[in-house]
């Protein structure tokens, strides 16, 4: 499985618009790390692979919340990073959604966040 140009674009759209969404604009949750990772995944065709990078990640992220004038570490690029990268990765191999490919994910771009 390739990793399209429509679907690098559409996993930029998607990344930018939880970025906005973040503080900006809406606010319905939509980029905590858990619903942004699962659906870059999706995106990217490893739906699997972001769910689990979403779920690891909203538990080093649960204590942060957007609140008032607060702005906790940035969670959702540490998230959407993770999650593309897991999915590349996936793809890349040929392995399949592994756990080792979501911690190697997990460790190298934990450091956005």
């Amino acid at each position: 499985m390739n990793v399209g140009w429509t679907q690098v674009a559409l996993a930029c759209l998607w990344g930018g618009l939880v970025a906005v969404e973040r503080k900006a604009f809406l606010q319905a949750m939509l980029s905590r790390p858990l619903v942004a990772a699962t659906f870059m995944g999706a995106l990217l065709g490893d739906v699997g692979g972001g769910l689990s990078v979403g779920m690891l990640l909203e538990l080093f992220y649960l204590g942060t919340a957007n609140l008032g004038a607060s702005l906790p570490e940035n969670d959702t690029l540490a998230a959407t990073g993770t999650a593309a990268a897991a999915a590349t990765l996936t793809a890349a191999t040929g392995a399949g959604s592994t756990p080792a490919i979501w911690s190697l994910a997990v460790l190298l771009f934990i450091g956005l966040g």
